[in-house]
């Protein structure tokens, strides 16, 4: 759960349950706001700022409410309550800074995105890439990993031009001529593996 930095709160804590059986819902618990204990951002534990204390809503749940204090640190915003009778409950927010909350959240939140439209990188960009970006020839290294570009020439040339001499099969590049990509086969006359060698030079 995200929260705007420096900016009031009111959300449900619990569900506090009964510390003996475990299950049963604590629905007469007095929460102060001592009794609401916060971290910011890693620090030691403090009361919360807001000084109300917790009313039950239902099943166990408290409306705990925070102040523009409780919320002034970005970073992990810790929460919890130990009271008597109950067993603990621990709730976590992270609080980011107003921008960045306003972008995501804002009734007209662009998103991470800022200006960028989806409908534009699904359409442009893709199209790009695959019907109008012309890839710069290359191809990885035996025993390389390789780019998204290598990779597919590595493929275009295994199916392309090539030419076999004993024991040795080299595919070439789009010139039809340069030689692109070369394996080794066990036998020239009745071959039944073969294996990549060194690109050539």
């Amino acid at each position: 759960m995200f929260l705007k930095q420096s900016t009031a709160y009111t959300f449900r804590l619990g569900p506090f349950v009964d510390d003996t059986d475990g299950k049963t819902a604590e629905t007469g618990l007095t929460i102060e706001d001592s009794h609401v204990r916060v971290s910011k951002n890693g620090g030691n534990f403090i009361d919360k700022a807001e000084t109300s204390n917790s009313a039950h809503d239902e099943a166990g749940f408290y409306v705990v409410v925070f102040n523009t204090t409780d919320t002034n640190t970005v970073g992990e915003l810790q929460v919890a309550c130990h009271i008597s009778g109950a067993l603990p409950v621990f709730k976590t927010f992270y609080v980011v800074e107003e921008a960045i909350y306003d972008a995501l959240f804002a009734g007209s939140a662009t998103g991470a995105l800022t200006g960028v439209s989806v409908n534009a990188l699904t359409s442009a960009a893709i199209t790009d890439v695959w019907s109008t970006d012309t890839l710069t020839e290359a191809y990885a290294s035996d025993g390389a990993a390789g780019t998204a570009a290598q990779l597919l020439y590595m493929i275009w040339s295994c199916i392309n031009d090539f030419s076999i001499s004993s024991t040795t099969i080299t595919s070439k590049k789009l010139d039809g001529d340069t030689s692109a990509l070369e394996w080794s086969i066990d036998d020239a006359s009745s071959p039944t593996s073969r294996s990549r060698n060194t690109n050539p030079s």
